[in-house]
């Protein structure tokens, strides 16, 4: 059995607007960037040997932090960037709906027929994913993966053998900051989910980032 714990990074201000980022390269804000500071406390314990990531402002800012304060090697593959979802990348969730509705409806239906205009299918990201966890998935190692939504998706449907099945609206995360543990063996298990924390948390925890850590394990539709 090989566990894989899917750290979905702090939010950015796009998901606070609920705007689809796809491979927008955008920074943390300062409630992901207290979110990353829990997910410190989080990773603790479970014994990762190394993590993985894509491509990414906030996927990139959250597995280097996590790697220092863990001493985690960090690994950087293209087949675990996020999906390219083209002429989607900055609107609303609503602004997608109004314009593409059927594509939009299909994102839960069907989601691995989708295909963004000038973007990547669901199901071209979903074989990249698998052809980038073939060989760690067998060697029995526990690692973890820094991925956003709804790559982060994928990667669980990839290691539980499942079909993919989208719990936001076209992909958008509902779990910002958080770490699910997923296993070959087909078992989940949630680890951290600090999305909802309030103003005054990220206030708090903010000013324990600077802090040193100690370091151990009309419609336009085609």
């Amino acid at each position: 059995m090989t566990e894989v714990a899917v750290i979905r990074p702090g939010c950015t201000d796009y998901d606070a607007q609920s705007r689809i980022a796809g491979r927008l390269d955008l920074p943390l804000n300062a409630a992901g960037e207290a979110q990353n500071v829990e997910l410190v406390d989080a990773l603790r314990g479970l014994h990762l040997s190394y993590l993985l990531r894509g491509a990414g402002g906030n996927v990139a800012a959250t597995a280097e932090q996590l790697g220092e304060r863990l001493d985690l090697p960090v690994k950087v593959t293209e087949d675990l960037c996020n999906l390219d979802q083209g002429l989607w990348e900055g609107l609303t969730v609503e602004d997608v709906r109004r314009r593409y509705p059927k594509l939009a409806r299909r994102w839960h239906d069907e989601p691995e027929s989708v295909c963004p205009p000038d973007g990547e299918s669901v199901g071209e990201a979903l074989e990249r994913v698998r052809r980038a966890l073939a060989k760690p998935l067998k060697k029995g190692r526990a690692f973890g993966i820094v991925a956003a939504d709804p790559l982060a998706t994928l990667i669980e449907s990839v290691v539980l053998g499942e079909e993919v099945e989208f719990d936001g609206p076209l992909g958008q995360p509902r779990r910002c900051g958080s770490v699910t543990v997923v296993s070959t063996e087909g078992t989940v298990r949630e680890e951290a989910a600090v999305s909802s924390l309030s103003s005054e948390d990220v206030a708090s925890v903010s000013d324990r980032a600077g802090a040193p850590l100690a370091k151990d394990g009309a419609t336009t539709e085609s």
